[in-house]
């Protein structure tokens, strides 16, 4: 066992890491110790401020043998060759093992590596040797795509697992990757945790076992020469619509006619937003019916209107978030405009001119809202809804549900 570190042993003196916490760096090599010892303590916020809290010796212990001991058993390259690193030797007589020293790594369930920097120089002695030896590997990644010139990505090959099937019906059922192929091959994986381990692979793209869901190249063609016409459908729509409007806006009088004025207000009313044609019938008294909807009310109170009636409705309808208190998206530009406005003192306010919107409870709230009750009161809570808080009670507006 070597010697801990000096800030390991201060520590302990300090009485900041159990017995328990500093025998388990203490097995850990050298150059490793310092690590283990930062990951014994975690960062969390107390009545204290932002202090390091000394996690228990179980959750410790399953950091070092995942993090730092490297499982021998998973290993590529064989356990035995002391010929792969000679400097290193071979795993079987190494002391850097856990096996090595069963007394010392009793707590450690498999034969593991406790030196990454040795693991690491093994595997990429392994992945030389291999290619040199077997030049037309297939260099594979555990990364989705890859680059040009890189380790083909998992988007490009399908590794094989292949089974021994008795009858040539079980083999028909085998899902694809357990079914060989005229084209599968040996690769050695490049990256990831199966670094340097050789499988078998089928990387054609053309290979109607592993890649029949992949379009062949006609039918990649021909879904191209699809969306290609789909496109230019769409620019000759398009452009058809903007001659229409360019020919409507030419043959249209000025000033507008009656017509002309009824069609754009009856159009206006119709793609009202959500409860607004509630609040326009509300202004001007109309009475909705259960059957008839308030923007039909609405356009068959328009049809009577003159010119002038038609005017002032179709600007009333434009103005009708500010008089409910709900600027749009281009406040912010308009700000000096409205701020000059509102620095206007007010002579003389009609209090019949003003009409107060009615609060809403949670159920009428949720229907409006087609949602649960307890949801909206969850939303108000966490301020997402616009809401009214009385003692245990939330009450909401109809036109702040809107937002």
């Amino acid at each position: 066992m070597k010697p801990k570190s000096k800030c390991v042993s201060k520590t302990k003196l300090a009485d900041r890491i159990t017995i328990g916490h500093a025998l388990l760096i203490a097995k850990l090599p050298h150059s490793q110790q310092q690590e283990a010892f930062n990951a014994a303590f975690q960062q969390m916020w107390t009545s204290q401020g932002n202090t390091q809290v000394l996690i228990p010796v179980r959750e410790l212990a399953a950091w070092i043998e995942s993090n730092i001991l490297l499982e021998l058993s998973v290993a590529p390259f064989s356990k035995s060759d002391e010929a792969l690193v000679p400097e290193a030797g071979s795993c079987a007589n190494c002391p850097k093992r856990t096996g090595f020293n069963a007394l010392l790594f009793s707590d450690v369930r498999k034969d593991s590596c406790t030196d990454p920097q040795c693991f690491r120089s093994k595997v990429d002695a392994h992945i030389a040797k291999a290619m040199e030896k077997k030049p037309e590997l297939v260099q594979i990644s555990s990364a989705w795509s890859s680059r040009h010139g890189a380790p083909l990505g998992c988007n490009r090959y399908v590794e094989l697992k292949l089974r021994k099937t008795k009858t040539s019906n079980q083999t028909a059922k085998a899902a694809p990757a357990q079914k060989p192929c005229e084209k599968m091959t040996e690769a050695i994986v490049m990256d990831g945790g199966k670094r340097g381990q050789i499988v078998t692979v089928c990387a054609d793209p053309d290979c109607r076992t592993h890649h029949g869901n992949r379009p062949s190249p006609q039918e990649l063609e021909c879904s191209k020469a699809e969306e290609r016409k789909r496109i230019a459908r769409e620019k000759l729509t398009i452009t058809i619509r903007h001659r229409i409007l360019a020919t409507i806006l030419e043959r249209v009088a000025a000033p507008l006619k009656k017509a002309d004025l009824l069609t754009i207000a009856q159009h206006n009313i119709s793609h009202l937003q959500y409860n607004q044609a509630t609040q326009l019938a509300k202004r001007h008294k109309v009475d909705v019916e259960k059957e008839a909807s308030p923007e039909k009310q609405l356009n068959k109170r328009a049809a009577l209107y003159d010119e002038a009636a038609l005017c002032r409705r179709l600007l009333e309808v434009s103005l009708l978030d500010s008089a409910y208190h709900r600027p749009g998206k281009n406040t912010s530009a308009q700000g000096g405009h409205m701020s000059d406005l509102q620095r206007k003192p007010v002579t003389s306010v009609d209090p019949s001119s003003f009409e107060f919107e009615p609060l809403l409870d949670g159920e009428e709230a949720a229907a409006l809202l087609k949602i649960h009750p307890k949801t909206l009161q969850k939303l108000a809570r966490q301020g997402k809804v616009t809401a009214i808080q009385v003692g245990k009670l939330w009450r909401f507006r109809a036109s702040a549900l809107d937002e």
